[in-house]
């Protein structure tokens, strides 16, 4: 997809998290659990990480970006990355 500015970045990650929960963006919050909130197993965390990275066109720390639990604490450390 290419390079995202820190101010896109919200509202892209968002539409990528609410199309694989198959919800719609507007129904998605930053307090969201992925695992408990949003229903990801697995196979949705691999294929968001995988948006991610195509989004970003980098490759972020996966470890990293998994331990986060939240929407809004994957967000906050995507913009430190590319901040950084």
């Amino acid at each position: 997809m290419g390079t995202i500015s820190t101010d896109t970045l919200e509202p892209a990650f968002i539409a990528i998290v609410a199309k694989l929960a198959g919800t719609s963006a507007d129904r998605i919050r930053l307090s969201d659990r992925f695992v408990g909130d949003l229903g990801f197993d697995s196979l949705k965390t691999m294929e968001c990480l995988a948006r991610v990275t195509d989004l970003l066109d980098k490759q972020p720390d996966i470890d990293a970006l998994l331990e986060r639990q939240t929407v809004g604490e994957v967000i906050n450390y995507l913009r430190e990355y590319l901040a950084g």
